[in-house]
């Protein structure tokens, strides 16, 4: 308060602040550096504040985190450096002449590590696009496409085994009413099954990284590759009755009756987890299990819509999971994760009523589709 600082304002803000024997300590880190007093030192004068004072509020048990200064362990020098004593304000300001950072040095050592963060960062994001890539390259071989990531330095399908294991592809969007994410309304399901998708060379020739994106024309687009396999996804969209009455329409575009790949189905909440896990096992012709492979679009969030059904993706033995926004951030080379509706728009697909749970997971997987067939430059 203005009282409080009426009565301790002198102690600590003028020259008497200083004329007491106190030890004096220089401590450097990366890009600062700091004058201090041992903690005993700094009691002993609050202690004496207090009697000199009468100052009613408690300033003898300062909580000792409120006086200590925690070391950075990165610092160029692992320990504060004794200087000596001093006993007056003159005394301080000879030695912060001496030995405290000017301008120029400071500056310099900001500079020095601004540079330092920038390369972390730029060595941060070259791993990270290597992780990208590879999340291309490994839809490319699902699709039997090619084994490299970019397509330019393969022939369509080159060195693709016929027998290799050919995994299901599921992309799954859960919409949640707005204003109680724990309430779910909607749950869309998209499958691809890649042991149907035809070999490259029976596929279009034109792929998408044939295509002048820029120029394309919406009323007659192009037969690829990417276009050709999209006719074999398979799309369910599941309505919650125990939340029907629950719209969206505030924050959130609602477009529950919206689906445009078929025919809605209404289910109970408590089924929700039985209809999930006999939608997603498959089985091949010896009755084994077949690979699954989530494809989704930032998938946490699903994932986490789903956990609240009851159902687990997680519990799946062996999950493999592709997040089309990291396939968007190589195929372009970004850094910044896009929406699906611009990802959509970058590929050329036309799509309608998204954030239909449906209609997205279709959308998703044609976009896992289209960034695959396009690859990395």
């Amino acid at each position: 308060t203005k009282a409080d600082a009426y009565v301790l304002g002198p102690y600590f803000e003028t020259d008497a602040f200083f004329e007491r024997s106190w030890d004096i300590y220089h401590y450097e880190t990366a890009n600062n550096d700091f004058f201090l007093f041992p903690t005993a030192q700094v009691r002993k004068f609050l202690e004496y504040v207090h009697e000199s004072t009468d100052f009613k509020k408690n300033i003898l048990n300062v909580p000792e985190n409120q006086l200590t200064f925690c070391l950075d362990p990165s610092a160029p020098y692992p320990e504060p450096k004794h200087l000596g004593s001093i006993s007056s304000k003159e005394d301080f300001d000879r030695i912060v002449a001496e030995f405290g950072w000017n301008e120029e040095e400071r500056a310099a050592m900001k500079k020095r590590e601004k540079a330092k963060k920038a390369k972390k960062r730029k060595e941060k994001q070259h791993l990270s696009m290597i992780a990208y890539t590879a999340s291309v390259r490994a839809a490319r071989q699902h699709l039997g496409l090619g084994m490299k990531a970019c397509p330019s330095q393969e022939v369509a399908g080159e060195d693709v085994a016929f027998d290799r294991e050919k995994p299901v592809l599921v992309a799954i969007d859960v919409e949640a009413w707005e204003k109680d994410q724990n309430r779910i309304t909607e749950i869309g399901i998209a499958i691809l099954d890649t042991a149907k998708i035809p070999p490259a060379a029976a596929l279009p020739m034109l792929s998408m990284a044939d295509l002048d994106l820029d120029n394309l024309d919406p009323a007659t687009p192009p037969q690829t590759r990417a276009s050709a396999i999209c006719e074999l996804i398979e799309t369910r969209h599941l309505r919650v009755e125990d939340n029907k009455f629950l719209r969206n329409g505030l924050w959130v575009a609602d477009a529950a009756d919206k689906f445009d790949f078929g025919e809605s189905e209404w289910v109970s909440l408590a089924d929700v987890p039985e209809i999930l896990g006999s939608t997603l096992r498959f089985y091949d012709s010896d009755g084994a299990i077949r690979k699954l492979i989530i494809v989704g679009h930032d998938v946490k969030q699903d994932f986490s819509y789903l956990r609240v059904t009851g159902y687990d993706l997680w519990n799946i033995k062996d999950l493999e999971v592709i997040d089309t926004t990291s396939m968007h951030k190589a195929v372009y080379d970004v850094h910044e994760s896009r929406g699906l509706s611009r990802v959509l728009s970058d590929m050329g697909v036309i799509f309608w009523n998204l954030h239909n749970a449906g209609n997205d997971a279709a959308y998703t997987l044609q976009a896992f589709v289209h960034l695959a067939d396009r690859g990395v430059p």
